[in-house]
Order: structure tokens, then C-alpha cells, then sequence
């Protein structure tokens, strides 16, 4: 999987394509999305589905941070686990070079715990939080 750091590591490209080095992402004109997954222990042993305009691109584990190509344009993402999601954020890419950071969550951290069953009923579409992060540029 995708972690951060050098230009060495392999990305993620949508549904069923093959992996490509960051190299050839940046030669086909694509941005890049950094998620973050933090260390809250609900739903530790899950792994949260990432969804970008209705294609899944990724799996992310407990405490993972992964960088993915995305092109250039605007985009909708989420993320999932079952039938649980997070919100939904509408982003714009436009410079090669940009980078969009977003963090995921459950939602049910720290005190809301107790608030486990209404999640998993009512709010089943805000059981996981995702939030964008203050950008950054390569």
C-alpha cells in the first residue's frame, strides 16, 4: 500500500487498474489526495473503504496514511465500512502539483461511545467523520 515519503513508492490508481510509480502519476497530469486514518481503538480491526466519485480506489488500515492519484477536476469522496459511512466532501483539483489532505475517523470516539447504537441506526450515512486538513503543495 501507498504510504508516505519517497518518489520510489507505489500509488493506487481506480478500480482494477495497475499500480504505477508516483513518477509516471505526475507525468499524466494527476494531483495527488493524502488520507489519514488516526489511532482511535473503535473499529480498530476495520478497514475503511475509500470512495472517490463512486468508484472504490482504496482500503485503509488502523493508523495508515495513504497518497493517492487523483486527476485533475472536481471530485466527490467518502469512506465505508459496511453499510456505515462518512459525509460526503466535493473537492476541486487544479494544479498538477496540489496535494488535498483528509482525515477519517469513526465517529464514535471518546465520549460519543455511548452514542454507538444511535449511530448505527439513525446516523448509519455519519458513523465515520471525514475532514479535510488545511492543503498543502508539493
Amino acid at each position: 500500500m501507498a504510504r508516505g515519503g519517497s518518489s520510489d513508492e507505489t500509488y493506487y490508481l481506480p478500480m482494477g487498474a495497475k499500480s504505477v510509480d508516483c513518477r509516471m502519476a505526475e507525468e499524466k497530469r494527476m494531483a495527488v489526495v493524502k488520507i489519514e486514518r488516526g489511532l482511535e481503538l473503535a473499529d480498530a480491526l476495520r478497514k475503511f473503504v475509500i470512495i472517490v466519485d463512486g468508484r472504490e480506489i482504496a482500503r485503509i488500515k488502523y493508523g495508515e496514511t495513504l497518497e493517492l492519484p487523483v486527476a485533475i477536476g472536481t471530485h466527490e469522496i467518502f469512506c465505508k465500512t459496511n453499510w456505515l459511512r462518512s459525509n460526503k466532501i466535493t473537492f476541486f483539483m487544479e494544479i498538477d502539483d496540489q496535494i488535498r489532505r483528509f482525515r477519517v475517523r469513526p465517529a464514535t470516539s471518546g465520549w460519543k461511545v455511548i452514542l454507538w447504537p444511535v449511530y448505527l441506526t439513525f446516523l448509519s450515512h455519519k458513523y465515520l467523520e471525514l475532514r479535510e486538513v488545511q492543503g498543502e503543495t508539493k
